[in-house]
């Protein structure tokens, strides 16, 4: 299902001529194009096609259940069926989905009245785009660099990218506005600025740069958060030098929103479709009590790590048995057996290593070494190490420490 996806997004990308100067493309990105608004938009085609038809109009897919639930949810957005907020919710379905039919994700395949109709072209690449905001900002990226390249833009990107000031800053915007007005029918001034915007500061993420900020360059490099539409606060939380992880707990509400809970029951749907698949095992941590492993265990509880609440490795799937009794002590979630936290660890290696074999990019075992060092507080784990070492080092680790 997600097999060397990553690679696939790169060449089917590759595969498109993205020159808005000849495809008088000017609207192949947008205000809503965020990385958290068209991951829930993928993932609402998604939920659309596989209930009702394969054929949608972006109508469809804004007035579906599943889009509903996520607007309210996800963005703090008042019902869909409001009409003073038809507009707004028009714009965060539509974009995307223009963005997707630009990126040959899509096609369109007639019209229902005045709506083009849609169908799904390239599955495997929506599923990437709907598992996460991170993978949805990785696309994102190769997106726009294609774009930028075909559109003989790079090079005015790349200088700005390398010198980082005012002047670089006022030549690629200007040779940006200029290649609008020169070579598509935009003429009104403020639209190449609100759309440059949504292409300089996802690739300036991706390189760690400034982008920009009120029409200037940015003061500090692009954070992450300031390229979603709806920015999610455990994320930004770090732990004070010094503090314990328990006071840490203490200072702060965990998944205080409900854009926050939405991420993390995301993450979590996401880990369950994962291993229901019929060549991945479900039983991470494995009983012998026949039970369904359909619990999916925070390995590092939320409480005291919110920032690793949605992280895809952080998440184990064990049974309610299991859960209940052996990783939270007594049913208290905001406890976690030692013992068990070991075997969760384990296991989860395991899956990482499966995941590396299949060669499907779902788990990372980069990520999950971030994780355990962070869970841990120490550098424990290094990316040279290979994965029966990381589980001798984590044996270890417990049983001494």
């Amino acid at each position: 299902m997600y097999r060397d996806i990553e690679n696939k997004v790169k060449q089917h990308i590759d595969s498109l001529n993205l020159d808005l100067r000849v495809n008088e493309n000017h609207r192949f990105t947008d205000q809503k194009c965020k990385p958290d608004v068209i991951s829930a938009v993928a993932e609402s085609i998604l939920f659309y096609i596989d209930d009702e038809t394969d054929e949608f109009t972006c109508s469809d897919i804004r007035t579906s259940k599943f889009s509903n639930d996520t607007m309210v949810n996800l963005f703090q957005k008042p019902d869909i069926g409001k009409k003073t907020t038809e507009k707004e919710y028009d714009k965060v379905f539509s974009q995307p989905i223009r963005m997707f039919w630009t990126a040959g994700i899509l096609s369109k395949v007639g019209k229902r009245g005045n709506a083009y109709k849609y169908q799904v072209s390239n599955r495997e690449i929506l599923e990437y785009i709907a598992m996460s905001d991170q993978r949805a900002l990785s696309f994102l990226c190769i997106f726009l660099e294609k774009v930028i390249l075909d559109s003989e833009l790079k090079g005015v990107f790349d200088e700005f990218f390398n010198n980082q000031d005012a002047a670089s800053f006022a030549k690629l915007k200007n040779e940006f506005t200029q290649t609008y007005f020169n070579y598509t029918g935009v003429k009104k001034k403020f639209e190449p600025a609100r759309i440059f915007t949504q292409v300089i500061n996802p690739l300036a993420f991706c390189r760690k740069s400034k982008g920009t900020e009120k029409g200037r360059v940015s003061k500090l490099p692009i954070s992450y958060s300031s390229l979603c539409y709806n920015r999610v606060n455990f994320r930004d939380i770090q732990k004070p030098k010094g503090m314990s992880r328990t006071e840490f707990a203490n200072t702060h509400t965990v998944l205080d929103t409900d854009a926050e809970r939405y991420q993390v029951d995301r993450a979590k749907r996401k880990v369950r479709q994962y291993h229901s698949q019929d060549d991945v095992a479900s039983n991470e941590v494995y009983i012998h009590d026949g039970t369904p492993h359909m619990h999916a265990h925070h390995i590092f509880p939320v409480s005291l790590f919110p920032e690793l609440s949605d992280t895809f490795e952080n998440l184990v799937l064990i049974n309610p048995t299991q859960h209940n009794a052996y990783a939270h002590p007594n049913g208290d979630t905001r406890t976690v057996s030692r013992s068990y936290q070991l075997l969760c660890l384990i296991a989860k290696l395991s899956s990482i290593k499966l995941s590396e074999i299949k060669n499907d990019s779902f788990y990372s075992i980069h990520r999950f070494i971030e994780m355990v060092n962070t869970g841990l507080d120490e550098d424990l784990l290094e990316p040279s190490m290979p994965i029966e070492l990381m589980q001798k080092e984590l044996a270890e680790h417990y049983v001494t420490d």
